[in-house]
């Protein structure tokens, strides 16, 4: 795995569907935990009954590791909340060229407050 060139190593990581999966490889691979900061999308998938609260803390700890972000999917199964979308969001508003958030958005919180942040945060071309 070490002897694998870096564009390679990359093009594997990008494939992985979830930024847990990403950060196993991390573990797993001094090559994976060398070159993972070159990601450019980051991803999190907690629809189903996983422990969102460690895989969110895993998704903010990755990012906050990557160079440049260009595109962030997020599904949760619970909502998009505020503070979470704070913890990450500032990072990435830059870089950012695709963002899709998706999960439950009548849990008591109000959508609109995550999107409002987002079209503060961020100057997405929405329409290309």
């Amino acid at each position: 795995m070490d002897e694998l060139p870096e564009p390679l190593l990359i093009d594997i990581l990008s494939r992985l569907d979830n930024s847990a999966d990403v950060a196993s490889c991390r573990v797993a691979s001094k090559a994976f935990n060398t070159v993972f900061p070159d990601l450019r999308t980051i991803n999190l998938d907690c629809s189903s009954r996983k422990s969102s609260i460690s895989l969110k803390k895993v998704f903010v700890d990755l990012i906050s590791k990557l160079r440049i972000v260009e595109s962030v999917c997020i599904c949760l199964q619970d909502a998009v909340d505020e503070d979470f979308a704070k913890e990450w969001l500032p990072r990435v508003s830059q870089s950012l060229n695709l963002l899709s958030l998706s999960g439950s958005l009548y849990q008591g919180l109000r959508p609109s407050n995550v999107l409002t942040l987002v079209s503060v945060s961020c100057k997405l071309n929405i329409f290309q």
